[in-house]
């Protein structure tokens, strides 16, 4: 329906009738960067161009439609409203128009594209909002927050005027989960209330976000001419200077992130989720798990300051597992883009993404060989040494960090009782006691128990 508008864009250099020229299509590349939907016509209606969200509600059909390459109404009262605006707007008035679709309206700014001294020339048709924020940048907003899509459904529902209880029952879900939400949501944001974090949306800059940059520029680069050659930019590895000395690659892209502090117990990352997100913990412990209906859960891992959790699903997957903070924790969050960028900058940092992952398919066929053949005292035995630290004077060894009987039962895939009873006995052979909140191996533990 738009093919034809938009194979113009390249024909067209000008978005006056005037002497000032625009030496290139820059002039489009600036109306697709804004959060608005924008429309540009000449004294006839007919497209020069509209930008992605005018092009999303041109295809809807609600307000405004193209018949070829001219802009019309659905109904011949929508036209008829169009035409005065762009006639008025093409004599140098600025003019508001407001197009009706049952309960629904759209108010529409049609404003001069010239210097008010000549006729004629392009309008610019500016598209008013449904709501006070945009899609856009609320999507700009989850991402810079690390939000899940679930907290962002939410948050898009809060933005839209509905209530806890109206936005369970279009979500289907209970009401306690969208509080849930609501509580993550602020927590995440650091924003406590929900009118805080509509105005805090609202007044974020009217621009896209980096994903969709990326992939316009990228099929505009496909289906551009050649350009002429030009003096060579710097390769992207030389931009920033690389790496400090003594600086990791952790640390400097922890360093391009927002860093954001969360509380005990806080839920960051849900299973079967889509993400585009990496943490990096600053500080503070997170918790990998997975859980069955029932509640069950098994701990994958325990992740510290300088490692980073979320990697899995940069792939555009779903969310492979829960994560929660064990304590309060602060993270940098990465989006993916950060990440590609950071990437096509430092290569090598690929290669340590890749080791650590292939370390984490071991640690985890490991655990899989040892939930089949080998019993609880077995996996027992092999946590706890794995966990302490090295030996002191008198030969004990003390865990690094302090776990509860039932963090060990989670990691095993076993009940807590069964873990109660297995350490209460280890105590009264002499082999584990509690000092300062902390196990301490006394001695080695047998083979067998």
């Amino acid at each position: 329906m738009y093919a034809a508008a938009e194979q113009r864009i390249h024909n067209v250099h000008t978005l006056t009738a005037g002497p000032a020229r625009c030496a290139d299509d820059w002039a489009w590349r600036v109306l697709e960067e804004i959060d608005y939907g924008l429309i540009v016509v000449d004294v006839d209606c007919e497209v020069l161009h509209a930008n992605h969200l005018a092009r999303h509600e041109l295809s809807r059909e609600r307000f405004m439609r193209t018949h070829g390459e001219r802009l019309l109404g659905p109904s011949a009262w929508h036209t008829e409203q169009i035409v005065r605006g762009v006639q008025r707007a093409a004599q140098g008035r600025r003019e508001m128009i407001v197009l009706r679709n049952g309960d629904l309206c759209l108010h529409v700014a049609c404003v001069p594209l010239f210097n008010g001294y000549e006729q004629g020339g392009s309008v610019l048709l500016m598209l008013g909002r449904q709501n006070d924020t945009g899609n856009l940048a609320l999507a700009f907003f989850s991402r810079s927050h690390g939000l899940t899509p679930a907290e962002e459904a939410v948050l898009k529902c809060l933005c839209d005027g509905l209530r806890v209880p109206e936005i369970a029952t279009a979500k289907g879900v209970s009401e306690n989960t969208v509080r849930t939400h609501v509580r993550s949501l602020r927590d995440k944001t650091g924003i406590n209330s929900i009118r805080g974090m509509i105005q805090r949306i609202a007044a974020l800059p009217p621009v896209v976000p980096m994903t969709l940059s990326i992939r316009r520029a990228a099929h505009r680069k496909s289906n551009e001419r050649p350009a002429p050659a030009a003096d060579p930019l710097p390769a992207p590895a030389a931009v920033g200077g690389g790496l400090r000395p003594g600086q990791s690659h952790t640390e400097a892209l922890a360093a391009r992130g927002t860093e954001r502090t969360f509380r005990k117990g806080l839920l960051l990352i849900q299973e079967g989720d889509l993400g585009s997100t990496l943490f990096i913990v600053r500080s503070g412990r997170l918790r990998a798990y997975a859980a069955d209906p029932q509640g069950k859960e098994i701990t994958l891992g325990i992740y510290g300051a300088g490692e980073y959790v979320g990697e899995m699903s940069l792939d555009g997957g779903p969310r492979s597992a829960n994560v929660e903070t064990l304590e309060t924790t602060t993270c940098s969050v990465i989006t993916r883009e950060t990440l590609l960028a950071y990437i096509a900058q430092e290569p090598a940092f690929a290669l340590e993404m890749m080791a650590r992952l292939i370390r984490r398919a071991r640690l985890a066929t490991e655990s899989t060989r040892s939930l089949a053949l080998i019993d609880v005292y077995g996996r027992a035995k092999r946590l706890l040494e794995e966990l302490a630290g090295p030996p002191a004077a008198d030969g004990s060894r003390t865990l690094r960090e302090r776990i509860t009987h039932r963090e060990i039962a989670s990691h095993l895939a076993c009940s807590r009782e069964m873990i109660s009873k297995l350490m209460k006995d280890l105590e009264v052979g002499g082999y584990v006691e509690k000092r300062e909140q902390r196990i301490v191996l006394v001695k080695g533990l047998p083979a067998r128990w």
